[in-house]
């Protein structure tokens, strides 16, 4: 099954026969600014965690197209269950950095209230948000509620048992939920080869859930497929499944392994392609050539904290990046207060 495209990656529109994409200048507009502010804050959210003000970061670099055009495709009543790195979704539903930051600075379980945004807490046990998102559903078929709930995860976690589980139930039930698997081939070192013999979406179908394939780095082909699937799911017709993407960074920000490989970069989102550093090409990481594989830990230059009142170049710079996300002053002074940063 080749997958829905509705933006060649010479940047040109073009066609599709099952699909019909919404171009539209507003919602064009919407789409691009939400993918460039993710793109920043997931940046500087990186730094912060290898300066030590963060004790973990997974990053969504090169998800953003995937994650802003599927959650713009939903309804505001529509509810939302993530895994762990779906940051640009988080900011579409309105979440601030600041609510986003304070689990992995790990001063609260979660920075939001799930109800409030539609958009559940952070889930780091592989696909048990699935299981998760397969309940609430079935609950909001039985209330009669007119709600779809979309569940993401990722090529890897479609290998762990909750997943069968929850399309299985979903499909028994015809509950109304889209599993949105944001597949990158890759699983930290393992490619799907290594994981199935058969493509994911193939899977998915034995279980008997609607499923189609889309170019996740096409922001307007991901919102005109997800909008389909969300519709199919609300008129009763039982569960779907979308896919796939690419994803630009490490599997998480302490991964000494970077880049994950033969994957092209860039295409419809912010940013350049990258290449792999030497050390993803065969060589050892950083880490591992300064010691830390003996036991070790390598240390942490810890920078200053950000105060953009001190006059140091770092809290300038924070201060700047944090103002250019939407953060107001009084914003970044309630991050410093609640010790995100």
């Amino acid at each position: 099954m080749d997958p829905v495209q509705l933006v060649t990656p010479a940047g040109e529109l073009c066609e599709h026969p099952d699909v019909e994409g919404r171009i539209e200048p507003e919602l064009c507009r919407a789409m691009f600014r939400a993918m460039v502010l993710a793109r920043r804050f997931d940046t500087e959210a990186f730094a912060l965690q290898r300066q030590g003000e963060l004790g973990l970061w997974l990053q969504c670099h090169g998800q953003e197209a995937a994650q802003v055009g599927s959650t713009t495709a939903l309804r505001s009543t529509d509810y939302v269950f993530p895994s762990y790195r779906e940051h640009a979704a988080a900011l579409v539903r309105g979440i601030t950095p600041a609510q986003l930051l304070v689990q992995w600075r790990g001063n609260a379980h979660s920075g939001w209230d799930p109800e409030a945004y539609r958009f559940h807490v952070y889930t780091l046990v592989l696909a048990a948000q699935l299981l998760h998102a397969t309940g609430y559903a079935r609950g909001v078929q039985l209330d009669g509620a007119e709600e779809v709930v979309l569940a993401y995860f990722g090529d890897g976690a479609s290998s762990e048992g909750d997943t069968s589980e929850a399309f299985n139930f979903a499909a028994v039930a015809d509950a109304p939920v889209v599993f949105f698997c944001q597949n990158n081939q890759w699983a930290i070192p393992t490619p799907t080869s290594a994981q199935a013999r058969t493509p994911l979406h193939e899977r998915a179908r034995g279980f008997g859930l609607r499923t189609m394939v889309v170019d996740g780095n096409d922001v307007l082909a991901v919102h005109a497929v997800t909008t389909q699937l969300a519709e199919h799911a609300r008129s009763g017709s039982g569960p779907a499944r979308c896919a796939h993407t690419r994803r630009g960074g490490a599997a998480a920000g302490r991964d000494g392994r970077a880049a994950v490989p033969r994957l092209q970069r860039g295409r419809h989102l912010p940013g350049r392609a990258l290449r792999r550093p030497r050390h993803a090409r065969g060589g050892r990481p950083p880490h591992v050539r300064h010691g830390h594989a003996a036991g070790r830990r390598p240390e942490v230059q810890h920078q200053p904290r950000l105060d953009p009142q001190r006059g140091t170049a770092v809290g300038r710079a924070h201060h700047e990046v944090l103002s250019s996300l939407g953060c107001s002053t009084d914003q970044i002074a309630e991050m410093q207060d609640k010790g995100v940063i």
